[in-house]
């Protein structure tokens, strides 16, 4: 039992004296009592004391979880490896079978000399730490734990004791509690104790603010808060370091805080959450009852006084030998620990405190607790037993339910040897490891009300008149039964007491269990978690075995070490015990470290010491359990044959069980056996020297029956030796366990057949169990057992003349099967319904599970018929309750497929089969315990993973880069500033299918790259003339570059993590070319374009850069300012649009908003105002909008004086107002839009600024955001008659008026009607067709509304200014919503006069307009696009070309405009409607339209009309070419990029700069970010797409006439992450594997169930259409486990859609699709569609 015995050294005293430079200063705040001043300054010295250890198992974690209701009463869960991974699987992981930590032999210590400590662990230096600055010693250090909140998002590949994350660092800086300064004067701090109820003192005192005194709301909102938080805390392990007047609280990841006390800390323990403090006498004041304890539970928040709660009917009384009042009595802290709630019946941590009243010399015993009315009182009555009477066949059961033990643990739950050294390894890897904390948090912490932490007084010793000090100790042990006994070390009186916790927390009179006279005491623990008693008495060491009876046997202690010195028999005390060591201190003053060694090792002992637990009462067990101790290990002692422990302790165990029998033998008989045994111990001997293959050969020849014989005599031999000898000894407590004859055996049984039904147990242990069992048998004569075991291979042959009984046996009789067999049972009588049988019935026992293991630690370690009860139970849960519950069980239960498959084939076939069936077709709506019971490692992974932001363009989605793709990469060389927009070949043909074209489409959209040109040979021109024909061919291309930006921000959107401890680098646009095949580098002349020509393609590039930070990535505002220089420059505008929109820009402070909105830049200032809205939008955020209000003169009160801002400024400033007030109806902020739009819209064309049309557009499109989607219907908005006023300024005439006005006369003045030598807007040279509709007249503005009306109803409205933004205006406002009313409004054409007053590019608007508010009409086909067309020109598109003569050619061309500009809307409407759907005949129809307008565009024309229609047709490319990409966004489709490609190699004067961008922007949104992101089409993201992609682009770099070109990059208001990427689970990639989504046809009008259903199939990685439209997602290969997800809100499906991650699993002996493609499965390299 003792294994070994060696000298003990500290061992931070070795290192210390070793290695002293180890121990360094600490940098923590150097503080003075300046109080002490006046005492002499000899008191500031550093006092001398002693050097003191502390000792702890190594069985902790960084980090536990705080799982129950009450936020000081959590119990920590052993958290396993991917806890930080998976925060869903630590809300189901129960632990019901953790592997606990063996009686390790690691374990650490805290040293602590004068101002250092030092923390090793296993011998060697973890952490020092120094406090000589401090001037004050260290008075204590111990560990504690303290709770913190879980982060929401953690990396899956961060460690789990990383720094605290940001949130729990924002709750360390928002403490608004005053710092307590520990100098203030202790007096007066005594004096405002005294004046007041503990720390209820005014909030203006400096130990507190908060209150809590009488706000019981306060108190419940509190405990609400901690409910709902609780399964987001953890508890962190600390090392406290207590000094005079500071707690220095130091956790694993660097962290350090300082806790501030106004008083020195005589004592402290470690409460499960936090620390307990017991201030030095006569420094504080203690109430009536002598409390003062004050309790730190977070470092972070308030500690809280512990007074002493007055219980209703308590049993405290306030014993006195005076008759005088005497002072107050001071408890002393002792102990500390928790306990189990017995009272209430439910699982709830409690902790006792144990304290000393040296007045009374008395120890009393409390339960600490946040509730006044924790305990229940205890009532003087007799509990009424009549109901629960004992039966013979509940025997043990009521017996358990008396005892109603409560387990305990003083420390936390062990941890297997695996978790302990792998948390920790890294603390080994040097000696000279220094902990450097940074003060965090310096929080004292006192509060100013009445105390929330009790006392409760459970029980007090009855005072004594000797006047001792305090000299005992205080630990936790377990009684036979498995409750915790209490037990109070008394070393003056040499005795020690031992209290039922149970009964203590019943509040019972009584609670003592025992009084064992002893010296000494201490408990350790053993392998089987229980706590077990060593006591020094007489000067000798013995284990308790059993407390109720006090059973003791002896530990032998060697009298000498092994290097010869001899050991002192005197001992003085035990102390310092860990799991199986303690310390023994004896006379000589040295100190002795001891291992104790008190279960046995082999299984079969175990389960057979648990089969006796069972069968025994208590006091035979007791018996056997101390007589089996005291010969197995002195049999294991006397080992000197070197056999097996196992095999020793299992004869042991026989020996011993059979020395309980009365046996008589024949000493003819023995004398044979004795021969026989001397005969078998030389062959043995032989045996032993042979070559190993030889001895297995010789080993088998031997008869076994022979070899079981002479076994068997020899067994019982030295049993019967073992009998007399305990008769000589004078054991008064002999007694036989015949009677019990017939329950051991059956215990016994069961052993045997959990050894037989497990394949693996049934080849190592069933031999010895059944010989065991054959001997029993035959002493009680059981024929028919013996029977049983002989058809199992057990032919010993008759015993009867060597083993008799001095009386015979008592029969039994048996209602089943005798001898139980469980293959037998579960065939003929399966437990169902119609059979409820029970296991205990069967085997005919009257519990399975002994007394001792309602300890919960030591039933997570009962092995005892465990694999029998498995059995049962399943069977049992498959025949009442069907497969579901069996599965159900076994997750309780905690039981895995492995150990179903070692179960015997016969039983195991059916369970198998449900598993296999549930493997097969799994519910969706199980934990990942059901997933992996099951067999589904890659659903439960899935369930594991947690839910974050998805970031397509991450690591985890792409595949590692090969060795001689990293080559190849190092030997290019490339200026481009970001290289993580390009994907490796692997991962591009894994996301697109192809490899070799995203390398093209970046190239394409580099604005960095010289690009090349093809120039013919002139030799007929002079060299003069050559360089300007040069110059023509490079301007024509950096026309092309210039406009690059814009839609490489689309391509690259969030592939890139900037390294935020450098500027943030922008890409600089290149403005040469390189001409072929001259191969000559020529670059614009600087006097083509000024400087401001370019400031526009500077600030697209800035916005480009900017948008490549990673969603993912978030910056801080610090970071923003310091990659901005002071003077900023364009492209610093658009990045800081893009921070906005991206939502960075919140992150700045607002202290730096003046800077930006002074710069002199405007485009900087733009994108500032722009980003900030952008971020802030749909928020109305009041500082947002003081921000913009200063720059609309709509705000400014009439009369006063304009502030003149540039059109650009209020164009923006419009537009970002609409995005702060995004969908919100407000009234006053859509009359100012209006206001905006009616400003010039009776002014001359010649007196308005330049580019005012965008201001009008800006306005029109922040009315649409305003109002968006609301149909007018706000209650805000119906007096406004907003529909009434947009439709004016619309048409130009009021919509009474406009019903009954006939059509005017072309020729009339302002009819603005397209005559010959007409334009066409826009889109055509510049010039708009025949003039705006107005007369000259004075500029006014205001409403169109009230007495105004009539003096300007001789004006007609500028529609050049007004009629594009309040069409665009109307149609957001009245998005989706199907108002028949209000889209017949909006006149197209009616009869072909209308083509003289409409200009031809409204018409496309107003297409667009209409169609969205006509959402649901919209259809993919050219039957559809051909009905937006007006009748008469439907009839001249069919007619013939003889017809059409009789028209004039400019009549012909207005109308070929008219139709381009109609066509053009409806597939803009197309590409609205069915953005990022993937919708493959929506694509097909565009893709029709945009090859015909493409061929049109190559034809040649003539006449001046003819040009103003070609312009018409480029209009129409753009357009088409763009709806196109929005369908198929992100999808990489070769079919557009074709022509996108053909669109791109356009390089010639007549394409122009707006026409390079649409044709750019379609590209960049076709590989919108790498192909990881695409589009939805709610009603923000269709107004952020159609302010984006406005039909009309810019003619050159600085036109911003008709759209501002900043707001082309509000495309991402409307992206989408619908990414999905199947991981392989045993591979741990990502792989490409077909899948079929089922989905309703998109028919919004229709309810669900009336909808048509399609199938597509998708090659994921992919983006999966628009989730409200699928009904199911379904993997479509067999070489995977199959896997349906439906959408119906299951968490499965959420996780699935949240991590973009689907994680799949390959059938053994399957190949991967890239290994061995199929046909079917990639089919036209992306999808395949069935209907």
């Amino acid at each position: 039992m003792l294994k070994s015995v060696w000298d003990f050294i500290p061992c931070g005293r070795e290192v210390s004296i070793r290695n002293p430079h180890l121990v360094v200063e600490s940098f923590g705040m150097q503080q003075t009592d300046f109080s002490l001043f006046s005492k002499g300054t000899n008191r500031l010295k550093i006092k001398s004391k002693e050097s003191a250890y502390t000792l702890y198992a190594v069985d902790d974690r960084p980090t536990k979880i705080m799982f129950q209701k009450d936020y000081d009463h959590r119990l920590p869960l052993l958290q396993n490896n991917n806890s930080s991974v998976n925060n869903n699987d630590d809300k189901n992981n129960k632990n019901k079978r953790p592997v606990l930590n063996p009686a390790m032999p690691l374990e650490e210590e805290l040293y602590v000399e004068g101002s250092t400590v030092m923390w090793s662990r296993g011998g060697h230096l973890v952490k020092s730490f120094k406090y000589e600055m401090e001037k004050q010693p260290v008075e204590i250090a111990l560990f504690a734990w303290f709770p913190f909140e879980r982060a929401s998002i953690i990396d899956c590949q961060s460690p789990i004791y990383s720094s605290i994350d940001e949130r729990e660092q924002d709750i360390i800086n928002d403490q608004d509690n005053d710092e307590f300064n520990a100098n203030d004067n202790v007096d007066l701090l005594k004096r405002i104790l005294q004046n007041s109820t503990m720390f209820s003192v005014t909030s203006t005192n400096r130990l507190g603010k908060r209150k809590r005194k009488n706000d019981p709301m306060k108190h419940e909102q509190k405990n609400g808060q901690k409910r709902r938080k609780s399964d987001r805390t953890i508890l962190r392990k600390a090392l406290c370091i207590i000094l005079r007047d500071t707690v220095k609280i130091h956790f694993e990841d660097g962290m350090m805080y300082s806790v501030h006390l106004p008083f020195p800390v005589q004592n402290a323990c470690a409460l499960n959450v936090g620390l307990l403090l017991e201030p030095k006498r006569g420094e504080l004041v203690t109430d009536d009852h002598g409390i003062t304890f004050i309790s730190i539970t977070d470092p972070a928040k308030e500690a809280e006084w512990v007074t002493k709660a007055e219980d209703v009917n308590d049993n405290y009384r306030n014993f006195s030998f005076d008759n005088n009042k005497t002072s107050p009595a001071a408890h002393e802290l002792v102990f500390a620990t928790t306990v189990e709630d017995y009272a209430t019946k439910q699982q709830r941590q409690q902790q006792l405190v144990i304290t000393y009243n040296d007045k009374k010399f008395a120890h009393s015993i409390w339960l600490y607790s946040d509730q006044k009315d924790r305990v229940l009182p205890f009532k003087k009555r007799k509990p009424a037993f009549h109901n629960t009477l004992p039966t013979p066949k509940s025997k043990g059961k009521q017996r358990k339910n008396l005892t109603s033990p409560s387990p305990i643990a003083t420390t936390p739950p062990p941890l297997s040897r695996k978790d302990s050294f792998v948390q920790f390894h890294e603390d080994f890897s040097s000696d000279t490891d220094q902990l450097y904390g940074s003060e965090a948090g310096d929080s004292f912490t006192e509060s100013t009300d009445t105390a929330g932490l009790y006392l409760h007084l459970l029980h007090e010793e009855k005072p004594t008149r000797r006047g001792k000090g305090r000299q005992s100790s205080v630990f936790i042990a377990h009684d036979s039964d498995g409750s915790e006994i209490l037990c109070i070390m008394k070393k003056k009186d040499g005795l020690l007491l031992c209290l039922s916790v149970p009964q203590l927390l019943q509040r019972r009179p009584e609670p003592f269990i025992a009084r064992i006279a002893a010296s000494h005491a201490v408990a350790v623990v053993s392998k089987k978690g229980s706590r077990e008693i060593i006591i020094v008495r007489d000067n000798k060491l013995q284990l308790v075995v059993d407390i109720r009876q006090q059973l003791l046997t002896p530990l032998v202690i060697p009298q000498y070490f092994n290097d010869g010195q001899r050991i002192p028999n005197d001992i003085t005390d035990l102390r310092d015990s860990t799991v199986c060591r303690f310390n023994i201190v004896s006379t000589d003053g040295k100190i002795r470290r001891c291992q104790v060694d008190i279960t046995p090792e082999s299984g079969m002992v175990l389960d057979g010491l648990i089969a006796l637990g069972c069968a025994l009462s208590i006091q035979k067990y007791g018996l056997f359990r101390k007589r089996f101790i005291e010969y197995c290990f002195t049999a294991v002692q006397n080992n000197t044959l070197d056999k097996p422990r196992d095999d020793i302790e299992w004869e042991a165990f026989i020996i011993t069980l059979l020395s309980f029998f009365p046996l008589q033998t024949n000493n003819d008989s023995m004398d044979l056996c004795s021969n026989d045994q001397q005969i078998l111990a030389a062959s043995v001997s032989k045996v032993r020297s042979l070559p190993p293959k030889l001895r297995a050969l010789v080993r088998t020849s031997i008869d076994p029956a022979s070899q079981a014989s002479i076994k068997v005599r020899s067994l019982v031999t030295r049993s019967i030796e073992l009998t007399e000898k305990d008769a000589k000894e004078g054991d008064g407590q002999a007694m036989d366990f015949l009677n019990e004859s017939d329950n051991i055996i059956r215990y016994l049984h069961l052993q045997y057949e959990d050894y037989h039904v497990s394949k693996v147990k049934r080849q190592e242990m069933l031999q010895n169990t059944g010989l065991l069992l054959v001997i029993l048998c035959t002493l009680l004569r059981k024929k028919t057992w013996i029977k049983y075991y002989a058809t199992h291979g057990f032919s010993l042959g008759p015993f009867d003349n060597i083993i008799q009984l001095s009386s015979p046996p008592i029969p039994t009789s048996r209602r089943y099967i005798d001898p139980p067999d469980i293959i037998n049972t579960l065939y003929y009588f399966p437990p169902t319904t119609e059979n409820p049988t029970k296991l205990d019935e069967i085997f005919g026992v009257a519990r399975i599970d002994p007394l001792s293991l309602d300890n919960q630690q030591q039933q997570q370690q009962n092995s005892y018929g465990r694999t029998v009860k498995m059995v049962w139970m399943l069977y049992e849960a498959l025949g009442t309750n069907g497969p579901e519950k069996m599965v159900m069980r076994m997750v309780e239960e905690g039981i895995y497929r492995r150990e179903i498959e070692d179960i015997d084939d016969f039983i195991a076939r059916p369970l198998l089969d449900v598993l296999e069936s549930y493997r097969e077709k799994p519910l969706m709506t199980w934990t990942p315990e059901h997933y992996r019971v099951i067999g589904r490692p890659d659903m439960a992974e899935q369930m594991s993973i947690v839910s974050t932001a998805i970031d397509p363009n991450a690591e985890k989605f792409r595949l590692p880069v090969q060795e001689s793709e990293k080559s190849t990469q190092d030997t290019e060389s490339t200026t481009v500033a970001f290289e993580s927009d390009k994907l490796n070949p692997d991962t591009e043909n894994l996301r697109f299918g192809y490899t070799g074209v995203l390398e093209t489409v970046r190239a394409s959209l580099d604005s960095t790259r010289v690009p090349e040109i093809v120039v013919p040979d002139r030799p007929d021109l002079a060299d003069e003339e050559v360089t300007a024909e040069h110059q023509v061919h490079v301007v024509n291309l950096v026309q092309r570059t210039l406009a690059l930006s814009v839609g490489r921000g689309l391509y690259s959107y969030g592939t890139y993590k900037p390294d935020l401890t450098k500027p943030f680098p922008i890409e600089t646009i290149n403005l040469s070319a390189k001409l072929l095949p001259l191969r000559t580098v020529v670059a614009v002349e600087e006097r083509t374009w000024n400087q401001e020509y370019l400031n526009w393609a500077q600030f697209h590039n800035g916005v480009a850069a900017g948008l490549c930070i990673s969603p993912s990535h978030k910056v801080s505002g610090s970071w923003i300012v310091f990659s901005n220089p002071d003077e900023l420059k364009p492209e610093h505008g658009g990045f800081l649009l893009a921070l906005g929109l991206n939502g960075n820009l919140k992150h700045l402070p607002l202290i730096h908003w003046y800077r930006y909105m002074t710069q002199s830049c405007e485009l900087a200032t733009a994108g500032f105002i722009l980003g900030a809205a952008a971020a802030y939008r749909g928020t109305k955020d009041s500082k947002v909008t003081k921000l913009l209000s200063v720059h609309i003169p709509a705000f400014l009160p009439e009369q006063s004086t304009t502030l003149r801002h540039s059109i650009l400024i209020q164009a923006t400033c419009l537009l970002s107002l609409g995005l702060v007030y995004m969908g919100s109806c407000d009234r006053l902020m859509s009359s100012i839009m209006v206001n905006e739009m009616n400003r010039q819209a009776y002014a001359d064309a010649s007196m308005m600024d330049t580019d005012f049309e965008s201001c009008s557009l800006a306005a029109g499109f922040a009315l649409g955001y305003i109002t968006l989607g609301s149909g007018g219907e706000a209650p805000s908005l119906a007096d406004l008659q907003l529909s009434n006023t947009l439709q004016e300024l619309m048409t130009g005439q009021a919509r009474a008026a406009a019903a009954a006005a006939p059509p005017r006369d072309p020729s009339a003045p302002g009819s603005g009607g397209v005559g010959p030598g007409g334009g066409a807007g826009p889109s055509g040279s510049g010039n708009s067709g025949g003039g705006p509709s107005h007369t000259s007249g004075t500029e006014s503005g205001g409403v169109n509304a009230g007495s105004k009306q009539q003096q300007q109803q001789q004006k007609f409205i500028n529609l050049d200014v007004t009629s594009a933004g309040a069409t665009i205006a109307l149609g957001l406002m009245y998005l989706k919503t199907e108002n028949t009313r209000v889209a017949e409004q909006i006149d197209v054409l009616e009869t072909r006069p209308y083509l003289n007053y409409i200009r031809p590019d409204y018409l496309l608007v107003r297409i667009v307009a209409k169609n969205l508010i006509m959402w649901n009409s919209i259809r993919p086909t050219n039957v559809w696009i051909d009905q937006q067309l007006p009748p008469f020109m439907r009839k001249d598109h069919l007619s013939d070309k003889d017809n059409k003569k009789v028209e004039e050619d400019w009549q012909i061309e207005a109308s070929k405009q008219a139709m381009l500009n109609i066509v053009a809307g409806a597939c803009l409407c197309i590409g609205l409607r069915y953005a990022g759907s993937n919708n493959q005949e929506a694509f097909q129809c565009l893709l029709d339209r945009l090859d015909y307008f493409i061929r049109l565009s190559n034809t040649a024309s003539v006449s001046f009309q003819e040009h103003i229609t070609k312009n018409a047709v480029k209009t129409a490319v753009d357009v088409v070419a763009t709806a196109a990409a929005m369908v198929v966004a992100g999808t990489g489709n070769l079919k557009l990029l074709t022509r996108l490609k053909q669109l791109h190699g356009r390089v010639h004067s007549n394409v122009n700069y707006g026409n390079h961008m649409a044709t750019h922007m379609a590209m960049g949104l076709l590989f919108a970010g790498l192909g990881g992101y695409t589009l939805k089409t709610t009603n923000e993201a269709i107004a952020g797409l159609l302010t984006a992609f406005y039909p009309f682009y810019p003619i050159s770099p600085d036109d911003n006439r008709y759209s501002l070109q900043a707001f082309r990059h509000l495309w991402t208001l409307a992206l989408d992450v619908r990414w999905l990427t199947p991981f392989d689970v045993d591979t741990v990639k990502p792989c490409r594997v077909p899948l079929r989504v089922t989905m309703y046809e998109d028919e919004p009008w229709l309810p669900q169930s009336e909808r048509q259903i399609k199938e597509i199939r998708v090659i994921a990685p992919t983006v999966i259409p628009t989730y409200t439209l699928i009904k199911s997602i379904q993997l479509d290969s067999p070489r995977y486990l199959p896997i349906c997800i439906h959408m119906d809100g299951t968490t499965y499906q959420q996780s699935v859609l949240d991590s973009g991650m689907l994680c799949i699993q390959r059938r053994p002996g399957r190949m991967t699709h890239d290994e061995c493609p199929d046909d079917n499965t990639f089919h036209n390299g992306f999808q395949k569609l069935h209907l």
